[in-house]
């Protein structure tokens, strides 16, 4: 019995005509409650960060241990041209959906574009989908 044994490899590679899905990335903003007006609690409404062109993947499979999910479960990935002000902060709209935005990578540290790993919150029309 062999000691190694070859296994294909996946080519990680993104071509600018994969990117052709349109999404919508948001921030949160915060705003002041106007205390002239007797408003005492800070509300928070999404502000348009980004409307760009991406990438779309839906991984399969969980990471467990023992049975129990270890990490949050990754519903979809976007890959889109590297922006340096995007963060885990941000959320994605796309399809009539909200997607928390879990990690990000700098796709094989060149610069050139940012693997964005999401977790699926719901139909944007839902307010749950804010939390």
């Amino acid at each position: 019995m062999p000691i190694c044994q070859s296994i294909p490899i996946t080519n990680s590679r993104i071509c600018t005509g994969d990117l052709r899905y349109t999404i919508k990335i948001f921030t949160r903003k915060l705003i002041v409650p106007d205390i002239t007006k007797g408003e005492v609690d800070a509300g928070e409404a999404f502000e348009l960060l980004h409307e760009l062109h991406a990438a779309i993947a839906t991984p399969v499979g969980k990471t467990t241990f023992k049975g129990v999910d270890i990490v949050p479960r990754i519903s979809h990935i976007f890959y889109v041209r590297f922006l340096s002000n995007i963060s885990t902060e941000d959320w994605i709209e796309y399809a009539n959906n909200r997607y928390d935005i879990v990690k990000l990578t700098n796709f094989e540290t060149r610069g050139w574009f940012l693997k964005l790993e999401t977790m699926e919150r719901g139909n944007i029309d839902e307010d749950a989908t804010r939390a």
